[in-house]
């Protein structure tokens, strides 16, 4: 798009915050959640041999939900990220990357 402007600080930035103003907002916003959560199964994917077999189910049962249509629908990503976010949590720095990434996608739900 023209007259976008990105501005980037430090490492592991994952992401680009736009000010489109009123009137396509929604249309960038849900582009944006597709980007984080493209992001987030490949930081998924990099998690996944950090856990035990339980965990690792539950991260590919979350990722057939967010590659699917209810990916997008917040009632029901939302308890997927919060599953996702636990198990990144209890990994320690092998799940830094997906937190990061989580965050980013929660506040493009506003939650």
């Amino acid at each position: 798009m023209s007259g976008d402007n990105i501005y980037v600080h430090g490492n592991g930035n994952v992401g680009v915050v736009r000010d489109h103003g009123t009137g396509i907002v929604n249309h960038h916003q849900a582009q944006d959640l597709d980007a984080a959560v493209r992001q987030l199964l490949l930081a998924m994917e990099t998690l996944r041999p950090h856990v035990d077999a339980d965990d690792a189910a539950a991260l590919d049962r979350a990722a057939t939900t967010m590659q699917s249509g209810s990916g997008k629908d917040r009632q029901q990503l939302l308890p997927v990220l919060k599953e996702v976010a636990g198990i990144a949590g209890l990994a320690g720095t092998a799940g830094q990357a997906v937190l990061e990434t989580i965050a980013q996608a929660q506040t493009l739900f506003g939650g």
